[in-house]
């Protein structure tokens, strides 16, 4: 079960945004992750300071369409470097750094940061915020 623990929820998240050649990353997978009201902020580009903040829905239409199609001919891997956990009843935090390659033994595309901020409900654990931030 993907939202049993902080720890189960991040692993899927990952698990959901890789893909292999030819295909997407699982997006109704990812969506579940996520709080009702959960919020995605991303920066607009790699080079840019600026940060776009959506709801997983606008996140997943526009990540869905925008999808270079150099990206999905290659597949993209991400793979998790680190993860810094903080819990507190029933809120967490956590800083996860990230690469992103075509291939597990390949050399890291990209680099970055995601901040999760999650809540835990119904026995469950959800995304309420995503912030990235790429180095």
């Amino acid at each position: 079960e993907d939202n049993t623990s902080v720890d189960a929820v991040i692993n899927a998240f990952y698990e959901s945004m890789s893909f292999l050649s030819g295909d997407q990353p699982d997006w109704i997978r990812f969506a579940k992750l996520f709080a009702k009201d959960g919020s995605v902020t991303s920066p607009i580009s790699q080079s840019e300071e600026s940060k776009s903040r959506m709801t997983v829905k606008e996140f997943v239409l526009g990540a869905r369409s925008s999808l270079p199609e150099g990206v999905i001919e290659s597949g993209s891997l991400e793979v998790e470097v680190s993860r810094i956990v903080e819990i507190f009843g029933n809120i967490a935090h956590a800083f996860s750094t990230f690469e992103s390659r075509t291939s597990l033994d390949g050399e890291p595309q990209l680099r970055g940061i995601n901040s999760f901020q999650l809540t835990k409900g119904d026995g469950r654990w959800y995304i309420l915020s995503l912030i990235t931030e790429y180095e």
